[in-house]
């Protein structure tokens, strides 16, 4: 009996020890009670996504001073025959359909020409071809003219035909650029030389022209040496194409600066440049004399032919020594020298067609 009494009692003992673990492990396990005063709010953190950056423009204090021309000829290494549409070359053809490739006797090797509806013959093919590398190679021109007294009808047609000289060239050679040099003598009060570099712009061209005026002068020689060297140092020449000088003026350089100004031209030519000369002097174009005297002259009294400087200046420079020739408007002898005299017959129907 009192061994089932112990059993018993240690029975309830071990129920009350454990009810009573029981009961403390559910009190710590229990949910601990929401707050009421503040609702818990539970944020989500997002990746931040930065709204996209918007460039503003781009603004130059100053805008383009030389805007590239409208047409830039591709090179023969994207296109082997390209195609020239210019109404000129059509009219120097004969007006048929034209499609021009370098050919044999180009400046440039490259495929056999086509010609189609020539109606001048060789020299006509020969000045397509011409046209053809000066288009893709490019053309810079420099006039270098007299500014003295004597020149005042020689500058006022240059300004007001400076943009008809630009057109006419570039409906051929789209990207040919123009400078002007202007030089009077040394001691002159307002200037020896003044340039306006190489440039496509027209409005440059003009702008430089507007500021020009003839004056001084009244010996023999000029500074036709301080003139050429401008042309020829600070005329920003570009690395490749034709670089040609046309200078234009009625009166011979210093006779001591003759050794210096031939050494500087055949310098210029072996750089790979070309200087052209114009006599417009009343010696070497009685007709223009007489256009202005409005009566007829004794012809026999003129040499009517470029002046001997102009003649060696031409010759060391590989270019044409030329007068107006009978032709009284400057500006259209210039594009003829440009192009050169042995294309004269093929670039004055090509002029008729550009003025038409």
């Amino acid at each position: 009996m009192r061994g089932t009494a112990l059993w018993v009692a240690a029975g309830l003992i071990s129920l009350a020890v454990h009810a009573l673990l029981s009961w403390r492990l559910g009190n710590e396990l229990a949910p601990a009670p929401l707050a009421t005063s503040e609702p818990r709010v539970i944020q989500m953190l997002e990746e931040a996504v930065s709204e996209p950056e918007v460039m503003e423009m781009l603004k130059f204090e100053q805008p383009l001073q030389e805007p590239p021309p409208e047409l830039l000829v591709p090179t023969r290494a994207s296109i082997v025959v390209p195609d020239i549409p210019a109404t000129a070359l059509r009219a120097a053809r004969g007006g048929g359909p034209v499609v021009i490739g370098p050919g044999p006797g180009s400046l440039l090797p490259g495929p056999a020409t086509e010609l189609v509806g020539t109606g001048l013959g060789e020299g006509s093919d020969q000045f397509a071809r011409y046209v053809d590398d000066l288009r893709e190679a490019g053309l810079d021109v420099v006039f270098v003219v007299d500014a003295t007294g004597s020149m005042g009808w020689a500058i006022d047609e240059v300004k007001a035909r400076i943009a008809d000289v630009v057109d006419w060239v570039r409906d051929l050679v789209p990207i040919a650029r123009f400078g002007i040099v202007a030089y009077r003598d040394a001691g002159d009060p307002e200037f020896e030389v003044r340039a306006q570099p190489l440039t496509y712009s027209v409005a440059k061209l003009t702008r430089f022209l507007g500021g020009l005026s003839a004056a001084g002068g009244g010996d023999l020689g000029e500074g036709v040496l301080a003139g050429l060297r401008t042309g020829i140092v600070d005329a920003g020449w570009r690395p490749a194409g034709k670089r040609l000088m046309i200078l234009v003026g009625d009166a011979p350089p210093h006779r001591d600066e003759v050794a210096a100004l031939e050494r500087l031209v055949t310098g210029f030519r072996a750089a790979g440049g070309q200087i052209t000369t114009l006599d417009v002097s009343d010696e070497a174009n009685p007709a223009l004399l007489e256009a202005r005297l409005g009566r007829r002259v004794n012809r026999a009294l003129y040499r009517s032919a470029p002046s001997y400087d102009f003649q060696r200046i031409a010759e060391l420079g590989g270019g044409d020594a030329a007068t107006l020739d009978g032709e009284l408007r400057l500006t259209r002898r210039l594009v003829n020298l440009i192009f050169g005299e042995r294309y004269a017959a093929e670039l004055a129907l090509a002029l008729e067609a550009m003025e038409s």
